[in-house]
Parts: C-alpha cells; structure tokens; sequence
C-alpha cells in the first residue's frame, strides 16, 4: 500500500487505498503482479516536471547539497548549500526533493513533502 499510495498509509487517502484493494486484490492473481519500470520513471515523472518548472523560469539545483533551510516568520527564507545561499523573494516557493530522514531532521514543517498545485501550500516564502 506504501508504494500505491506513495506516501505513509496513515496520512494517505482511504478513498484512495479502497479503490486501489477494489482493482487489484480483489479482482484475482492477475491483478496484483507488480509492474517495473526497467527503464525507470524519468520519463513519466521526472522529464514533465522539469519541462513545467522550465515553463515558470524555475531555477533547478542538481547536485547541490542543501545543508539547512533558514526559517524566519514560519517561511522559508533562506537555502542554504554550504558555500552559497538562495534567498527567497515573494513569490518564491520550494520544492524539496530529499529523503526522508534529511526532510525529518532538517524541516521543523509539519508536512513539507506535501506540494500540491498551489506551491505556496507548502512551503510559503
């Protein structure tokens, strides 16, 4: 249900996990084979997420080890890589893409993974 749902059950929806019991489990053998992506997923997930945030003049850090994000006001104010730093202005947001042990230790947010249309929902500037 972990990886169905792609997040923790507790906080995931129950509609969401009936409907996926409904078209796997219950429907019989056939229905619960896992499916792999061999090739991966970038072309799904990742490569459309780029090409969105490049379509809103994002700026996109790979390879960067964010050592801290700077909170002021319960905002994001700062990132900070160490050697530099990002300072947000209004409008910005956040999308974070680490682990969650980084995330745990790092995020005195309540639920920083959580981004939805409105990025603002977030991680405010």
């Amino acid at each position: 249900m972990l990886a169905a749902l792609n997040t923790d059950p507790k906080e995931g929806a129950a509609s969401l996990a009936g409907r996926i019991i409904r078209e796997t489990i219950m429907r019989g053998g056939k229905y619960v084979r896992p499916l792999i992506a061999h090739e991966g997923l970038g072309h799904a997930l990742v490569e459309p997420a780029l090409t969105y945030l490049a379509s809103r003049n994002a700026t996109v850090r790979f390879g960067d080890r964010m050592r801290a994000l700077d909170l002021a006001d319960g905002k994001v104010k700062t990132l900070d890589f160490g050697d530099s730093k990002a300072e947000l202005t209004s409008g910005d947001c956040v999308i974070l893409a680490v682990r969650q042990w980084w995330r745990r230790r790092s995020c005195p947010v309540s639920r920083p993974n959580v981004i939805s249309r409105d990025c603002e929902r977030a991680f405010p500037p």
